[in-house]
């Protein structure tokens, strides 16, 4: 009888436990302050809310800080420009009328400008900011008006310049909140030393 009620009493407390560290986002970094809890709501201009779900994987992958709905530091982003560069060419095999061989732009730039603020949701006061950060990624592409099967075997090289417009967020979002997140980190610790 004893036993039983050890192992009940053993489970009880370990149920007790789970239920106070599991659910309600409590975390032992926590309590010793090594961890600073950032609030991160929608990106203003994220309309798919990629940006905003890579901001929270990036800043959760940085050390010494984790997302919490109730943090002392809120992360205010609005995206403020979308843009595109043609940063590449190459020759179009094919001649003209004129027997020349146009000009086709084979690689582009996508740029993605964000405005950046800290505020310390104690005080409503901005820590940091507002700053500008720019993500971009280059890459490689075809044109539709070239068809030609060989794009179906590059490995990845080139692609449809269709099936780039639909991908090219992912990429851009990642390198975007990566800098932000970089910046984050630098600049609370300058701030708290």
């Amino acid at each position: 009888m004893l036993k039983n009620c050890t192992s009940l009493f053993r489970h009880k407390i370990l149920l007790s436990f789970l239920l106070l560290t599991g659910c309600s986002g409590w975390r032992i970094s926590d309590s010793i302050g090594h961890s600073k809890a950032v609030r991160i709501p929608y990106v203003e201009g994220d309309s798919t809310g990629n940006l905003t779900s890579a901001l929270v994987e990036a800043i959760n992958a940085q050390p010494g800080f984790h997302v919490d709905e109730y943090g002392q530091y809120q992360l205010k982003v609005k995206i403020l420009d979308k843009k595109e560069e043609k940063i590449g060419f190459r020759y179009d095999p094919t001649k003209d009328k004129k027997g020349h061989h146009d000009l086709i732009k084979n690689e582009n730039r996508a740029l993605t400008l964000a405005l950046v603020t800290i505020i310390d949701t104690h005080t409503n006061k901005t820590l940091l900011g507002p700053a500008h950060i720019l993500g971009s990624i280059d890459y490689d592409h075809q044109e539709n008006s070239l068809n030609n099967d060989i794009i179906n075997f590059s490995l990845g090289q080139l692609s449809d310049i269709d099936t780039i417009n639909d991908m090219k967020h992912i990429p851009i979002h990642k390198d975007l909140a990566h800098k932000i997140s970089t910046w984050l980190q630098n600049e609370l610790d300058i701030q708290s030393t």
